[in-house]
């Protein structure tokens, strides 16, 4: 066994290498080690003993080294160990004074400071410097005895290889770890005592050793039974001589307990980290600098920070409050005061106010602890949730005793033993007596009414004294005040020894709900009442359907008159009820209302069914639970069978109704068939050369066809209107345009009778619309055709104008039409609107008509969510208007051309509304101008030397007219065009004697009325610089185009009506002279002749014998190869979905009969361009 001196020096060998060189080299005179720790002190070795003079003997038996050095040379120690490092100490020799045998002797000792795990040196280790040598070789001998056996009882491998690698020194390690003893390593080369594999990772440290560096390495090493394996730590030191390497020494530790027990140590780390981070409580970890070092989740979760916002201090920005709601200091924390006070501050709780208004509840613990890294502790609990139930509780109980006064509940007690009893405050209240009052038990039971109640309240207070029975009863109290008070009183019994002692209970004030009950009761003694005699099949039943009460009705519809029904289930009484039924009556039972407007059934016994309305209820008791259900029931066989005929009866209507759309449909086509041939050969005729009169005629003819056409089609419009049958087509529309077109259609009848028509579009109305165009059209062309029919003389205005702007991308604007006709008497006005109804039978006499157009304009505004209003005033004129709500689809200002020449317009017109319309169109652009209403104003103003860009001068205008005032300005004034431009608004510009008499008198242009804004910018753009009368501002489309077209084409007619046949082909030839023209009789005949001729067109009627003009197009499509012929419908039914019946076919276009020159040539044009 190694003595504790020995232990300590194998402790130094394995902590450095040059621990074990510097014994070698200089212990063999004697070792010391002195540590100035009072646990530790002086120790040595025998040899140094024996240099102090003692013997073997006395060196054994001496008991404490450490009287063996003075307390100056103790002092004198701890001074070298406060101010020499080990580099410097070795091999550095100190005098030392020790107590020898014989006195104080001074020995020269080399000195080595050891140093502890943090480099502060800790002890000094001494060897003996004798100059003197001893002389006696058997204590040299000893000593190395010694070291071999300090080497040999090491654990740690300690060899030394020389330069070549071979053994010169081994301790007995070597066999533990290698299994050979050193006997048979000495000699050897390292590569075989280590092996190969093992050498060869070594090599590299074997290389640096020899290069003279100190190497240190881990290496893991298979035992001798190649089985289990050791961790060591290597050391190699270069034994250097005269400056060159001689060897080097090896000490080798095992280091698998260290490695062992880190690992254990790693894992429980692991573990306690685990544990931290997935504790249900807070954990914060501060230093002794007051820095919080460590949290875990918990803590970031209740304080809403990471970790890192902690440690920069972030929870400082917090407020904290205590349980009271007082906000709390920075020394009043816990942390603070466990740091400072040293202490365990116990269940601290602390709020934390949040942004939301909301506040976090913790309790916490904090506690000093003595930790190098750690200072406190700090343990906290989220408690929000049992903080804001405490709190909850607080407020209940407060809720609690308000609501007991509220609901006026009462307690009580009485003891047996002194006859007293207790009333709280509520029951006193109750009893209407003095807050001070104190009652006896024989007084509390005199506050209860007389009879009935009071004889309850005697009996249940006996059972309960006597056996213990509690009770639960309702009575009338009579109160001080002498008011009658319906209570309800629960009450208890406690016992000692098998005696009541004590009485106890609660009172409830039921007053309200009481007399609530008897008023129920009553009620539903009529409702049981008002069952049974209710005009109605009525009757109620309870949960187990068991009749309760019943009407008479009841019994007399299902003929149980004489029966005593109430008491017995209702399946007893209707045994062949149904299983649907009864899952009714089920599901009525859970709260559900059921019923059903017809119903059929047969009751038992009866020959016929029954038809029934019936419904069924539950009922509710006073509590709130079901007391049964209700069932009520209604015989509706009688209404059934009635309705069932008015079935019947609207099946034959809509038959004969949809017989009537076939026939109407079926008498568009004949009828127009035949107009098709009047207005088409009128139309034709014409155009040939006839005189005035014949003309006259024709002119008749064909205006009389144009009106019997607008007749039949008011009464188709109005038959599809009725039927439901007409649809709205909704897409993008030039508004102006529009306008344009309407005022086209209708000005030359206002023309011809002499009248005045303006147009008065708002410049904020917008270019493009979403809207029914062709009806819109329809709508106000009816509107014109009215104003003109009744209008002898005046003017009819067209106005467009917005009424309100919604979006951007919304509108309402209204259209009118003002006339200055005949007007409509105030109680008239709602008439007119009546289908085939005017005004009077003297208006359809003299002007005609069928009544039916402003019926049809406003059906057709009502489809479009507007109506027609009417403002009229007799013999002064009417004016009709509806507002539209539309989608604009572009919305972009017009671009109109600058007028900086322009610098003032002279306007000469009579009519007050003409000229306001032309001077608000010039004022949109900034133009000046000037207005005059005669033609003698206007020659004033010139004769006065006023000049003019231009000059509107109106036609139409008493005393002087347009042209006469222009030519007393030329011929008169002698104002040539050059120097004034003048422009004359007409209301007929294809007049030649007008346009001869503008030439003639200077006359720059001629505009036709009505003037549209566009129409007058051209004009000012053009900058009167034309010097002839100009007819380009007629606005397009007003001539038919007459020229043939000279094109050589195969065009096929399919018509089995000669009339067209021959119509067809006269308008045909007249527009395309040199084409070859194929005709067909029916359908058939088309199918062989298109075979034949494969023509260039090919028109078609619809309604032919044997093969249709729908049947005959799918034919020809069906034979057709490469080339695809235009066909075009020729149709007279104007119904709807006419034209996509027509396409779907395989139809290209359509011509809708009766149909003129100008409408075959718009579709030859398109076709065969």
């Amino acid at each position: 066994m190694l003595s504790p001196f020995e232990q300590e020096l194998y402790l130094w060998i394995q902590s450095d290498p040059k621990h074990f060189q510097f014994i070698q080299k200089r212990g063999a005179e004697g070792l010391w080690i002195f540590d100035p720790a009072p646990s530790s002190g002086f120790q040595c070795n025998p040899k140094f003993f024996y240099t102090l003079g003692y013997n073997r003997k006395e060196a054994e038996e001496f008991d404490d080294p450490n009287l063996l050095i003075p307390d100056t040379t103790a002092q004198k120690i701890s001074e070298l160990l406060q101010q020499t490092s080990v580099n410097s100490a070795l091999d550095e020799t100190q005098i030392l004074s020790f107590h020898s045998k014989n006195g104080i002797k001074s020995i020269r000792s080399y000195v080595r400071i050891v140093q502890n795990e943090k480099k502060i040196p800790v002890r000094l280790i001494g060897a003996v410097d004798l100059q003197d040598d001893l002389g006696e070789n058997g204590e040299s001998s000893s000593l190395e005895q010694q070291l071999s056996t300090i080497l040999n009882n090491l654990p740690s491998m300690i060899g030394y290889w020389d330069k070549n690698l071979f053994n010169q020194f081994a301790n007995r390690a070597y066999e533990d770890w290698f299994g050979r003893k050193p006997e048979e390593i000495i000699g050897k080369n390292m590569r075989e005592v280590l092996g190969e594999a093992i050498f060869q990772k070594n090599l590299p440290h074997i290389e640096g050793v020899l290069r003279g560096e100190e190497q240190r390495f881990e290496r893991r090493i298979p035992a001798p039974d190649g089985k289990t394996f050791r961790d060591s730590l290597a050391h190699y030191v270069p034994d250097i001589k005269n400056g060159k390497i001689e060897g080097f020494y090896v000490i080798v530790n095992d280091i698998t307990p260290i490695k062992e027990t880190t690992e254990l140590l790693r894992k429980s780390e692991i573990e306690l980290n685990t544990l931290f981070e997935a504790l249900p409580v807070g954990v914060t970890l501060i230093d002794k600098e007051n820095r919080i070092v460590k949290v875990n989740p918990m803590l970031e979760q209740i304080l809403g920070l990471t970790e890192e916002d902690l440690k920069k201090g972030l929870h400082k920005n917090k407020k904290y409050i205590s349980s009271d709601g007082r906000p709390l200091v920075r020394e009043e924390l816990p942390s603070q005061r466990a740091k400072n006070e040293r202490k365990v501050i116990k269940n601290v709780v602390i709020g934390i106010p949040k942004e939301d208004n909301t506040v976090t509840w913790t309790r916490v613990t904090s506690l000093p602890v003595e930790l190098p890294d750690y200072s406190v502790m700090v343990i906290t609990h989220d408690i929000t949730e049992s903080k804001n139930f405490e709190s909850e509780l607080i407020r209940a109980k407060a809720l609690l005793e308000q609501t007991s006064k509220l609901i006026r509940i009462g307690a009580w007690e009485a003891d047996l033993t002194t006859g007293q009893g207790t009333w709280s405050a509520v029951t006193k209240e109750m009893h209407e007596v003095e807050p001070d009052f104190i009652p006896t038990i024989d007084q509390g039971l005199q506050f209860v009414k007389e009879g009935e109640s009071r004889t309850k309240v005697l009996e249940a207070v006996n059972r309960l004294i006597q056996d213990g029975t509690p009770y639960d009863i309702e009575m009338q109290l009579v109160t001080a005040k002498g008011n009658e008070l319906w209570v309800r009183t629960v009450a208890n019994a406690e016992f000692e020894n098998g005696i009541c002692k004590r009485i106890y209970g609660a009172i409830y004030d039921i007053d309200q709900r009481k007399k609530i009950e008897i008023e129920l009761f009553k009620e539903r003694s009529r409702l049981l009442a008002f069952v049974e005699h209710a005009p109605a099949a009525v009757a109620m039943f309870d949960t187990d359907l068991k009749y309760i009460a019943v009407s008479q009705r009841w019994m007399s519809e299902y003929h149980l008159q004489g029966r005593q029904i109430i008491g017995l289930s209702h399946y007893e009484v209707f045994p062949n009820i149904g299983r649907e039924w009864k899952t009714i009556h089920q599901r009525c039972l859970t709260g559900e209302v059921i019923k059903k407007d017809e119903d059929i059934w047969r009751p038992d016994g009866w020959e016929h069914d029954q038809y029934l309305r019936w419904e069924v209820r539950p009922w509710y008791q006073l509590d709130g639970s079901i007391g049964g259900i209700m069932m009520f029931t209604q015989d509706i066989t009688e209404s059934f069978l009635q309705r069932d005929e008015l079935k019947r009866s609207k099946a034959i209507a809509e038959r004969a109704n949809a017989a009537k759309s076939e026939f109407l449909a079926n008498m568009s086509h004949e009828i127009r068939t035949p107009l098709n041939g009047i207005i088409g050969f009128t139309d034709l005729l014409l155009r040939t050369n006839l005189d005035a009169t014949q003309h006259q005629y024709m002119m008749t003819v064909y205006q009389s066809a144009g009106s019997l056409l607008d007749i039949i089609n008011d009464i188709l419009d109005f038959s599809k209107i009725e039927a439901g049958k007409l649809e709205l087509s909704y897409e993008a529309a030039d508004i102006l345009e529009l306008g344009t077109q309407i005022v086209n259609t209708i000005k030359f009848q206002a023309h011809k009778k002499d009248l005045e028509l303006l147009v008065n579009i708002s410049p904020a109305v917008p270019k493009l619309v979403i809207t029914d165009s062709v009806r819109l059209k329809q709508i106000i062309v009816n509107l014109f055709s009215n104003a003109v029919k009744f209008t002898e003389e005046g003017e009819i205005e067209f106005k467009i104008d917005v009424r309100e702007r919604i979006s951007d991308s919304l509108m309402v604007l209204r259209f009118s039409v003002r006339d200055t006709g005949i007007g409509i008497a105030q109680e008239n006005q709602k008439k007119i609107f009546d289908a085939f109804s005017q005004e009077d039978a003297s208006t359809t006499r003299r002007f005609g008509g069928t009544g039916l157009g402003l019926t049809i304009s406003n059906k057709l505004l009502s489809m479009m969510g507007s109506n027609l209003e009417l403002k009229s005033e007799l013999k002064k004129g009417s004016e009709f208007y509806f507002d539209l709500k539309m989608e604009i689809v572009s919305d972009e200002e017009e671009k109109w051309p600058k007028f900086d020449s322009i610098k003032n317009v002279l306007i000469v017109d009579d009519n007050d509304n003409n000229r306001k319309i032309l001077e608000d169109m010039l004022q949109l652009r900034n133009i000046p101008c000037e207005s005059v209403k005669t033609g003698t104003d206007a020659i004033e103003r010139i004769a006065s030397g006023k000049r003019y860009d231009v000059i509107l001068m109106d036609y139409h205008m008493p005393f002087l007219d347009g042209i006469e005032t222009s030519k007393l300005i030329r011929e008169k004034l002698r104002v040539p065009p050059e120097e004034q431009s003048i422009v004359l608004l007409s209301s007929a510009s294809d007049d030649s004697e007008t346009i001869e008499a503008s030439q003639q008198n200077g006359i720059q242009e001629v505009l036709t009325k009505p003037i549209y804004i566009r129409q007058l910018y051209d004009l000012l753009g053009r900058n009167q610089l034309l010097q002839k009368p100009s007819r380009k501002s007629q606005i397009p489309g007003n001539n038919e185009t007459e020229a043939a077209i000279r094109k050589h084409a195969k065009v096929m007619i399919v018509e089995d009506n000669p009339v067209n046949m021959l119509l067809t082909k006269s308008i045909v030839t007249r527009i395309l002279p040199s084409a070859k023209i194929i005709e067909a009789q029916n359908g058939l005949e088309a199918v062989e002749q298109n075979l034949r001729w494969i023509p260039d067109l090919i028109f078609m009627d619809i309604q032919m014998p044997d093969l249709n003009g729908y049947e005959a197009t799918k034919a020809i499509r069906g034979l057709e190869m490469d080339k695809r012929v235009p066909i075009i419908a020729l149709t007279a039914g104007i119904v709807a979905g006419e034209r996509e019946k027509c396409i779907e076919a395989g139809m290209d276009d359509y011509v809708s009969k009766p149909a003129v020159q100008a409408d075959f040539t718009k579709i030859i044009l398109k076709w065969l361009a």
